[in-house]
């Protein structure tokens, strides 16, 4: 690439990616990000979420078996994305790691770049639950990805460094945080210039003749992944985003894959 000066041999691109990913660590870091191996069960006023998180955390099977469910929505908001290699994306509450195999194959986290280390891309996963944090560092440990970072923190907080992330990615997680519209102005200043935000998301229904029922389907949906009842998050992004695309909708429009850009 023009402008970059180019590593001399395969050491100097290992020594060049490290350089690169311990950058990154220090400024999520100084964001407010966690990145402590044992990260502490404390957190803010309302631990619910929490809570259930690292209840969840512990039963893994049953979790990932009620995620495999959605497959396909996965899958188009994996298209959505489009996820390039060298690119830096965070996967907003990432839970266990689900989408990590995919994101590290996209943006070529995992790689041994010939030219230079920007050509590696880097994967971060921010959740607040510590019981997923454990396990989606375990999947890293156990899978040997470098250029993958998991970090704790609340989305209403922060996200990461202003102008980091080529993209945030997130499924079925916006509607669970408290103050969306703070999370999503998070992820806006998290991005860099001509960045992304792809979301998975979903909440109550929205189909005609269908909306009389959210009371008891919102409901259900909070008791079991603290779902945050009357809360619009396709509506709160277009607060925040200057352009929103609805790429699809799913189930009487009670779940959708957007693409927002600032």
């Amino acid at each position: 690439m023009q402008g970059r000066a180019l590593p001399d041999d395969d050491d100097a691109v290992d020594d060049a990616n490290t350089d690169r990913d311990e950058r990154l660590r220090r400024a999520l870091a100084a964001s407010g990000l966690e990145l402590d191996d044992d990260p502490a069960t404390t957190g803010g006023d309302d631990q619910r979420g929490q809570k259930l998180y690292d209840w969840w955390s512990r039963r893994p099977r049953v979790y990932a078996a009620v995620m495999d469910l959605a497959a396909p929505l996965f899958e188009d908001a994996f298209d959505a994305l489009d996820a390039r290699p060298g690119e830096v994306v965070c996967d907003l509450g990432c839970g266990h790691g689900r989408n990590f195999q995919r994101l590290v194959d996209a943006v070529d986290a995992d790689g041994e770049p010939a030219t230079a280390a920007d050509d590696r891309g880097a994967v971060v996963g921010v959740d607040y639950s510590a019981g997923m944090v454990a396990k989606a560092r375990a999947r890293v440990r156990d899978a040997g990805w470098r250029g993958v970072h998991v970090a704790r923190g609340d989305a209403t907080e922060t996200v990461g460094p202003d102008d980091t992330y080529d993209a945030v990615f997130t499924t079925f997680a916006l509607h669970t945080m408290q103050d969306p519209h703070a999370v999503l102005e998070n992820v806006r200043d998290a991005l860099a210039p001509d960045g992304r935000f792809v979301a998975l998301d979903g909440g109550g229904l929205r189909a005609p003749g269908t909306r009389w029922l959210n009371p008891v389907f919102e409901r259900a949906l909070a008791f079991t992944v603290d779902h945050q009842v009357g809360v619009d998050t396709l509506a709160a992004t277009r607060d925040v985003f200057d352009d929103v695309t609805v790429v699809d909708t799913y189930d009487a429009g009670s779940g959708y894959v957007i693409v927002a850009r600032t």
